[in-house]
């Protein structure tokens, strides 16, 4: 009689073990799923930064190329041909014409 509560007994144990390593195992593939999304996430994050940094960049070359040009100019102190004064018009047309909220980014 003995043999046989410890035979069941075990038979149980043994199930309630299989359960546990199932789900052990289920919780330690979604914790390396969840590990590769994140790394995944980190990649594209520092991708959009590298170009984030790339577009800024070529802004502020843009911008030096564009005040050398203007100090070279016959015209560099007329507020008309100065990239900051061409900028303002422009702003100005655009909410103008537009009626458009425009924000400039900080650098």
């Amino acid at each position: 009689m003995y043999d046989i509560l410890w035979a069941k007994h075990m038979s149980e144990r043994n199930e309630w073990l299989d359960q546990i390593l199932a789900a052990n195992a289920e919780a330690t593939s979604r914790m390396i799923s969840l590990e590769t999304q994140v790394l995944q996430l980190r990649k594209a994050v520092e991708s959009r930064d590298q170009r984030i940094a790339n577009l800024l960049s070529t802004v502020q070359n843009l911008h030096l190329a564009l005040e050398s040009r203007e100090s070279r100019s016959t015209h560099a102190n007329t507020p008309f041909y100065t990239a900051e004064s061409r900028t303002q018009q422009a702003l100005s047309h655009t909410n103008a014409n537009m009626n458009v909220c425009v924000c400039t980014p900080r650098l």
